[in-house]
């Protein structure tokens, strides 16, 4: 439990650390550049994401979850994602105007070549996240991502200050993944410099394939929404949609997308352990991750208008509405989250493809139908595609682990009334000072909701307090606050 504490501490720290700067980029962005600018970005990242789905096969995964991980595996994923992304690549970057035109907008071509480049250095990268993560060593991942995440920023900015428009975000993105790869070269692994190789390459492809043909149609469920509304409503819409989208991102990229990486590699330990209780575990991620979420989401969905035009401008006040449903949608993907890496993790990677035809082929209908009439209705429609997945997911995981509606009930019930003890107070301020202006209330409401979580986490006995109160004892005892968390080794 310590090293999964540790992992999980250092692993919010890096990702958040990283999407902060990223924030304070989409702040600085949106101020910059017009809502159709960006939302040429937004459709070109949604192909790159699928795109990336596949060069990527999952081959990470398949390291953390092998009974061993030697240098000869290590170089064999190293290997086959080498070979695997030098021809996705370039296969993007020739074909990138004609796929351009299939998107509506032929001048998207330049940003899909310049994303795509990116595809050549990402396999450097992949020994050490393997065995970090399977080590549960997520503190040699702050620096690469902390430091890719400035260079991004830093470039991104620059380049548009020079007049690159919206090129410039493109631009940005290649040197974050290409920092993010030379900052990873400083980074001792287990195992040192790997050698590329081939020879494990058959068995890393099945797993691959079986995990990625979920992934990938995960990726164009996900990008529908991008790509339709860009088609139907225009590109400025997929910009208002986007930066309703953002406070949201912020959280679900910042400590959910640090949270998995650890539950998943917490998950295959204890599948591969002798007394394992694999229920438990994920029923124990459910309790502490709406603890986090349903809380954040609520404040995030009350406080939108004040969070926007203070964050992005007036400009942005369509994106409002699209804000307040998204965070309903937020509290509805959280009870699922964790079900496509709980099944990896305990060998079930059978059932995820089936899992994701079930809940994405819906989710583009109602996308496509959606965007033929609002920003809005695309929202409505991602809160009707969450609420499926959590029925798709609870079928999955009573198959699996036994797991039913009333234990996901018990496990997020005190999260339910913390988010109601948290969010209540957060609205009543923020209506209070409706007169005093956005920044009055945004702050009023903050430190509300801060003050009830903390509360609300004691007088309600939540599980979660816990770990709140492990880490304020490591911070209490750390002289000068510096370096609290360390590694059990």
């Amino acid at each position: 439990m310590a090293s999964i504490r540790n992992a999980t501490a250092f692993s919010i720290l890096s990702n958040f650390g990283a999407l902060l700067i990223g924030f304070g980029l989409t702040i600085a962005v949106s101020r910059l550049l017009a809502p159709a600018e960006i939302g040429a970005f937004a459709v070109t990242y949604a192909l790159i994401s699928i795109l990336d789905r596949l060069r990527d096969l999952g081959i990470s995964s398949y390291g953390v979850q092998s009974e061993t991980l030697d240098a000869r595996l290590l170089g064999s994923l190293f290997g086959t994602s080498l070979l695997l992304s030098i021809a996705c690549g370039a296969a993007t970057i020739l074909l990138s105007p004609w796929i351009a035109s299939l998107l509506g907008d032929a001048s998207l071509w330049a940003m899909i070549a310049v994303m795509a480049a990116a595809f050549f250095v990402a396999p450097l990268t992949v020994p050490a996240v393997a065995s970090l993560q399977r080590e549960l060593q997520f503190k040699g991942l702050i620096g690469p991502r902390l430091g890719s995440a400035a260079v991004r920023a830093a470039v991104t900015i620059g380049l548009i200050l020079w007049g690159g428009g919206a090129l410039s975000l493109a631009w940005g993105w290649l040197a974050g993944k290409t920092a993010e790869t030379l900052f990873f070269a400083f980074v001792k692994s287990t195992h040192g410099f790997v050698r590329p190789n081939l020879h494990d390459w058959r068995p890393i492809l099945r797993f691959g394939m079986l995990t990625s043909a979920s992934q990938l149609v995960s990726s164009f469920g996900t990008a529908a929404t991008e790509i339709a509304t860009g088609r139907f409503i225009g590109l400025a819409g997929v910009g208002f949609y986007s930066r309703g989208n953002a406070v949201l991102n912020l959280y679900l990229a910042g400590v959910q997308s640090a949270v998995l990486p650890v539950a998943y590699a917490a998950f295959a330990r204890e599948a591969r352990s002798e007394r394992r209780d694999i229920k438990s575990a994920y029923l124990g991620a459910i309790a502490h991750l709406s603890a986090l979420g349903w809380p954040a989401f609520a404040v995030f969905g009350l406080l939108a208008e004040p969070l926007t035009l203070i964050l992005f401008g007036e400009r942005w006040r369509p994106s409002i509405p699209v804000a307040e449903i998204l965070a309903l949608a937020g509290c509805i993907y959280l009870l699922a989250s964790p079900g496509p890496r709980f099944l990896v993790a305990v060998g079930r990677v059978d059932m995820l493809l089936k899992r994701e035809l079930a809940i994405q082929i819906p989710r583009i209908i109602l996308v496509v139908v959606a965007a033929h009439h609002s920003i809005e209705a695309v929202a409505w429609a991602i809160v009707l595609t969450y609420a499926l997945a959590f029925v798709v997911n609870q079928a999955a995981l009573r198959q699996v682990a036994g797991i039913g509606y009333r234990d996901m009930a018990r496990a997020a019930r005190p999260s339910f009334f913390l988010a109601i003890v948290t969010a209540g107070p957060a609205w009543a301020g923020a209506w209070a000072t409706n007169m005093a202006g956005p920044f009055v209330q945004l702050a009023v409401g903050l430190l509300l909701a801060a003050a009830f979580w903390t509360a609300g986490l004691f007088l309600l006995g939540h599980p979660t307090r816990e770990e709140f109160l492990l880490v304020a004892r490591k911070i209490r005892r750390t002289p000068g606050g510096g370096d609290s968390l360390q590694s059990p080794t």
